[in-house]
This record gives C-alpha cells, sequence and structure tokens, in this order.
C-alpha cells in the first residue's frame, strides 16, 4: 500500500513558528521572526503592498528613509519578546489591511512570512473590506469577487464566490433572509476558490462543523457559483 501524507487544510500555525501579525494599531514581528531575520531595534521597515493579491513585503534597513517606520520593542525594554511598528498610517489607507487587523480571532491575523527577492513577504486574506445594502445598487457589475450575507442578527447566512452583483440579485436569492452583503474584489478564478473555500472552513470551525445557512440550503450554490465564475 502506498502511504500518503494527510494534507491540513485548516489553519493551524504553530507557536514555534516565525510570525508576522496585525492588529488594529500595529504591525508585530515575533520574537523567531526577528531572529529569523536577524534584525534588531536599530533597525526600520518600509512596507510595500501589493493590492490585488492581498500581498504585504517588508524591507528591514539600517539607514534612513523617509518611507521607513521606526522598531520598537514589542514589550518595553525587551526587544526579545519581538519587535513591532505603527500601522495606522497602512490601514489608513489601505481599508483591505485595516479590516484584517480588526478581525477577532488572532489566528486570522498571524502570517507565516517568506523570503522572496529582497522582502519578507506575507500573504493576507480578503476579509470581506467593501460593503452593500441587499439591493447591491453600489456594486459595479462586473466586479468578481468572495462575499457573505449577513441578516439583521448580524449572523453569516452564506459565503460565496464570483459575479458578486450577479449572484446577489439572481431570481432563486430573491427570497433569501438577508441584509447586506460585505465583499472582497479577487481577481484571479483560483483565488476565489481558495478563498471561498478559506473563509467557509473557518466558519466551520468556529461553529462545530455547522456551515452557513444557505450553503446547507441551496444544494447547487457551488455549481452556479462556478458557473457565474467566469
Amino acid at each position: 500500500m502506498a502511504w500518503q501524507k494527510f494534507k491540513r487544510i485548516d489553519t493551524y500555525v504553530s507557536k514555534n513558528d516565525p510570525l508576522i501579525s496585525i492588529s488594529k494599531e500595529r504591525l508585530n514581528f515575533n520574537s523567531l521572526f526577528v531572529r529569523t531575520a536577524q534584525i534588531t531595534s536599530r533597525h526600520k521597515v518600509i512596507v510595500h503592498v501589493d493590492s490585488p493579491a492581498f500581498k504585504l513585503g517588508f524591507d528591514f534597513i539600517s539607514d534612513d528613509d523617509e518611507d521607513a517606520l521606526a522598531l520598537r520593542p514589542m514589550t518595553k525594554g525587551k526587544s526579545e519578546s519581538g519587535l513591532s511598528c505603527a500601522a495606522r498610517g497602512i490601514s489608513t489607507q489601505f481599508s483591505w489591511i485595516a479590516r484584517v487587523g480588526a478581525l477577532r480571532n488572532k489566528k486570522d491575523r498571524q502570517f507565516s512570512p517568506k523570503k522572496e527577492d529582497d522582502f519578507w513577504v506575507i500573504q493576507l486574506c480578503p476579509a470581506f473590506e467593501l460593503r452593500s445594502d441587499r439591493s447591491g445598487s453600489d456594486i459595479p457589475t462586473e466586479k468578481q469577487g468572495v462575499y457573505r450575507y449577513i441578516n439583521s442578527k448580524k449572523e453569516i447566512v452564506y459565503i460565496g464566490r464570483g459575479k458578486i452583483k450577479d449572484r446577489l440579485t439572481s431570481r432563486e436569492r430573491k427570497e433569501w433572509d438577508f441584509e447586506k452583503i460585505e465583499f472582497s474584489i479577487v481577481e484571479e478564478q483560483s483565488n476565489r476558490e481558495k478563498w471561498e473555500a478559506y473563509w467557509i472552513n473557518r466558519f466551520k470551525e468556529e461553529n462545530n462543523g455547522r456551515l452557513p445557512y444557505y450553503n446547507v440550503r441551496s444544494e447547487t450554490s457551488k455549481e452556479s457559483d462556478a458557473q457565474q465564475d467566469a
């Protein structure tokens, strides 16, 4: 018999991994990352943003640069605890970063960095930073992405992907009970599939394996989205 390694699809991150995390106020670099990247509080960091791909790149420098951010110990006086820098300016300019920093679950705000050329890069998740009411009148027709429907009790009742406005106004969803839609624009089809699966899996993890109400009700939801996701 040929053994096959089981591949985890959940969001497990070991506390012993180098991590970069995001909060409303700070970008945090844990002690293992600081040692791996060989940086100290004497360094500064330049943040590079790739909005369509939901990625951040970090360039740590020891020289001056007008766009560089100062690094400070995460615990005052203890640089071995990790380093951090202010994130408010970045969050103000980029709503999708602010949305990630505001996520309630800590592990949705923790990322494993990878070295790409001169940068340390983290892949963020699209976190439904855009919003519209039930009519979707302000959603551009051609835009595609991942989305979720929220009812009057602030419960997530559906998570999907594809042409956001077309799916919202489709005939089979006119009777669905929800008040607003939250969404992120995602250009690539493969990424839409990945992030839809990610958020459905996260919902199940937080709800004892249960799916959102209309994901259960709509047996053909995935097929319908796939047909519209071209």
